[in-house]
């Protein structure tokens, strides 16, 4: 829960720029529903794991992508319509202490957007990060 809650102020941040810009009906999915549905989605894929091909499939399917193996999921996702009226999604990523840079690299490499406590950020060396 305190994961949530530390990310909570970079959630209502991104709502206020969508909304400012014109974005409507929001959605906000959390990393534990993204999770339960493309783990569920790679069980039907058989009891042996996954092949490579079929994790990409499921990662496309997700909105997300593979990387050394992994589907990288972000603690957030916004999830709305823009102003033209195409669909559209923002993957948020808290950065705490504990990441270490290729762990941070593979979330940026996926496109998630980035964000550091200022206390986090001194700690690895960092200030404030905002990536995407």
């Amino acid at each position: 829960m305190a994961r949530i809650c530390d990310t909570q102020p970079t959630y209502v941040v991104h709502l206020a720029e969508i909304e400012g810009q014109g974005g409507r009906n929001l959605r906000v999915v959390l990393d534990y529903e993204m999770k339960k549905r493309l783990f569920r989605d790679l069980a039907k894929r058989g009891p042996s794991r996954a092949s490579s091909e079929q994790k990409h499939l499921v990662a496309e399917r997700h909105g997300l992508q593979v990387v050394r193996g992994k589907i990288p999921v972000p603690d957030i996702r916004i999830e709305y319509e823009a102003r033209d009226g195409e669909r559209a999604r923002v993957d948020l990523e808290l950065a705490t202490g504990h990441y270490r840079g290729r762990n941070l690299a593979e979330k940026v490499r996926v496109g998630f957007s980035i964000y550091a406590h200022a206390e986090d950020a001194r700690n690895s060396g960092a200030c404030w990060i905002s990536v995407n």
